[in-house]
């Protein structure tokens, strides 16, 4: 029920930060200890995206740090509970793709956001 309720408000969401500013940055402070590390490398940063199947930004997150051999984690907030509960916590107003970037949230898709970011975690 919960999962239904927050695919519809999630569609909702997406469509209206489609005519937002992308990858605003909502939250300085992700639990870090509720996901899976990407990698034991220290140097390199930790990402994790929200997204759900049929979203066209989320795979253009997806493609952007594929494309630069950066590791991170994918959390389907429609086939995931406990991350689509995160999600709504990180992001209350919902709309995916939800990127966090060493702890730094970002709503949206934006290559040059996610590009400023990267070069702030080295």
């Amino acid at each position: 029920m919960f999962t239904r309720f927050l695919c519809s408000f999630l569609l909702v969401g997406c469509l209206v930060s489609a005519e937002a500013t992308f990858a605003e940055v909502i939250n300085q402070g992700a639990d870090a200890s509720e996901s899976a590390s990407t990698s034991a490398d220290s140097t390199l940063p930790k990402v994790e995206i929200y997204v759900t199947s049929w979203c066209g930004y989320c795979k253009k997150a997806k493609s952007f740090f594929a494309a630069r051999k950066i590791p991170f984690t994918i959390y389907d907030i429609e086939k995931d509970d406990a991350a689509a509960r995160r999600m709504a916590r990180i992001n209350p107003r919902g709309g995916v793709p939800v990127t966090v970037i060493n702890g730094q949230v970002f709503r949206g898709f934006s290559e040059e956001v996610y590009a400023s970011a990267l070069e702030g975690s080295r």
